[in-house]
């Protein structure tokens, strides 16, 4: 027997990419990721479980690439505030933990996404 410690993901990735090729350039629209997992036929779900890959599939890789670069500029600033010791590590620590566990879930449609992020930049002084 295989199997797939992925939980469902490598089948939601393979249906993310198949779109991605097609619709590359401006994406699918927000939050149009599960009308079109539905009429793959295979599963009907509301995200992709990566925020950056929904983000590229559903914005373009234009928007998606520069949501990608704002969130590593963001991530950087504040590194380098803490570096200079003006900060304490804990909004970077945060918006680290955002951006990490962007990588196995899709949290950016949900609330706590943009409190917790919105948090981090305050205590990070950005």
């Amino acid at each position: 027997y295989k199997i797939d410690s992925s939980n469902g993901r490598n089948l939601l990735y393979s249906i993310a990419l198949n779109l991605l090729r097609k619709n590359w350039f401006w994406g699918l629209g927000w939050m149009n990721f599960s009308n079109y997992s539905g009429q793959s036929g295979i599963s009907m779900v509301r995200n992709v479980h990566n925020i950056y890959i929904q983000v590229i599939l559903e914005c373009g890789v234009i928007l998606g690439l520069i949501f990608v670069i704002c969130m590593l500029l963001l991530l950087f600033k504040c590194l380098k505030k803490v570096k200079r010791n003006k900060i304490s590590g804990a909004g970077c620590a945060m918006l680290l933990y955002l951006l990490l566990g962007g990588m196995t879930d899709n949290t950016i449609y949900y609330p706590y996404f943009w409190i917790i992020f919105e948090v981090s930049l305050y205590i990070s002084s950005i």
